[in-house]
């Protein structure tokens, strides 16, 4: 048996309702592929009651995360395998199996499902020093992950298309996420031209660090049927500068966009990882790769007028079969996993 441990603290719907979290809704998505219970917050946890895991899988890694009664489940269970599952390369590690670890005094190991490889993860988090209870050096973070697999977790999300209809396009291009420094350049160099949905806490952040010029918007549903994201005609890709020399797939946002007819406009410092995702020139055409303000501008100007827009999605229609297979790829390597463990 296999169990979800999601860090996001409240209850999940199936059909996205409540979230508009990524690594929520993966995890949602997981826990169909693999056949796992999801726990999120306390009042889940009677979901694990009497029952023996083979696998405890431990999604993203929030340090505010409430985990000191999570944490029974998986003390419960010194037989199970603990997974950290995370498609970022900028997270500390999860706060739940840090103590899980400590509670066994170093003997539980964990393995790592992550869209980074290990040497491409940050370097400082794997270095982290790990210390028992009584403060004590156990190792380093990294000498306690046994099995690493690299999968292409942004695939994940890829699981449907929405039918498309122009008069669903009344908004023209948008950037969605939350707070990450590492773009704030990139975001202040375009933010005159787009529509911004984040959360109104992180508006704040964004205004503080000169991110101000922009059209906040809401945080975009997600909720099946009802996606936002349907009604613009583009959406803005920019990575992290770490992302340009150490792949990590296509982000999120590029399927997201590929399920709701969105065309994405790449920032050409994000050329490394088209290429590299296969995604490349003889796909992508050179119009949808913007290197200032009046480039995009011009770029959401022609490529909006309907005729041009239509033409366009046709390379979507060409994404959407790589899509489809590096979904359906991650969702064989999972079941995989799972099963041989």
């Amino acid at each position: 048996m296999n169990l979800i441990i999601e860090s996001i603290g409240r209850p999940i719907e199936k059909d996205f309702s409540k979230t508009s979290v990524a690594h929520a809704r993966n995890s949602v998505i997981l826990s169909d592929i693999i056949n796992a219970d999801i726990v999120t917050c306390e009042r889940d946890m009677h979901l694990a009651d009497g029952k023996t895991y083979d696998n405890i899988i431990c999604c993203y890694a929030s340090p505010y995360m409430k985990y000191k009664k999570l944490i029974d489940i998986a003390n419960r269970n010194p037989q199970a395998k603990l997974w950290w599952f995370v498609n970022d390369h900028d997270l500390e590690d999860n706060i739940l199996l840090r103590n899980v670890l400590k509670d066994s005094n170093g003997k539980r190991k964990i393995n790592m499902i992550c869209n980074n490889s290990r040497e491409n993860y940050r370097g400082w988090i794997l270095r982290k020093k790990m210390k028992d209870h009584d403060g004590n050096l156990m190792g380093l973070l990294d000498d306690f992950i046994v099995e690493w697999h690299t999968l292409n977790l942004n695939a994940l999300i890829y699981s449907y298309n929405i039918e498309y209809d122009w008069f669903d396009k009344a908004e023209d291009i948008i950037y969605y996420g939350t707070m990450r420094k590492w773009r704030l350049d990139y975001l202040r160099k375009y933010q005159s031209v787009i529509d911004f949905s984040c959360t109104s806490r992180t508006q704040k952040k964004f205004i503080a660090n000169g991110v101000d010029q922009c059209r906040f918007t809401d945080k975009l549903s997600w909720q099946r049927g009802h996606e936002r994201l349907r009604h613009y005609k583009f959406s803005l890709y920019v990575e992290d500068p770490h992302t340009h020399d150490h792949y990590a797939f296509m982000a999120n946002r590029f399927y997201e966009a590929l399920m709701c007819n969105v065309i994405t406009i790449f920032d050409r410092s994000c050329l490394n990882t088209i290429k590299r995702s296969g995604y490349d020139g003889k796909y992508i055409d050179a119009a949808f790769i913007v290197d200032n303000k009046r480039q995009l501008k011009e770029c959401v100007k022609h490529w909006g007028r309907q005729k041009n827009f239509e033409y366009a999605l046709l390379q979507n229609d060409v994404f959407r079969l790589q899509a489809k297979k590096e979904h359906d790829d991650v969702v064989k390597q999972l079941q995989y996993i799972f099963k041989e463990v």
